[in-house]
């Protein structure tokens, strides 16, 4: 569903902050370890790009909202086949364009 493409973007979005987070984190922690001082904090900048290995990855994260076997998604499944791109419906050429 529309909800489902949401979460599923939000979540890859979500990644590279994770990414910078724990970056930070960890050059904190060894900064106090080695009494150094604390390094900068990243900006909006040093976010990086989403790559499709975000979008695999909250794929995995993200569960569908609707079961499969619920019964709007057998009725969309019924109505794709009979009128949708994945039924047998055929684009017929009208007879005054021969």
């Amino acid at each position: 569903s529309g909800s489902d493409l949401k979460n599923l973007c939000v979540t890859a979005a979500h990644l590279p902050i994770r990414e910078i987070l724990e970056k930070e984190k960890k050059e904190k922690a060894l900064a106090e370890v080695e009494k150094r001082p604390l390094p900068q904090s990243c900006s909006s900048n040093d976010v990086r790009a989403l790559r499709i290995s975000d979008f695999k990855h909250a794929h995995e994260q993200v569960c569908a909202s609707v079961s499969s076997d619920s019964t709007n998604m057998n009725e969309l499944i019924q109505w794709n086949d009979l009128y949708g791109d994945g039924g047998s419906r055929k684009k017929t050429t009208l007879s005054y364009f021969m």
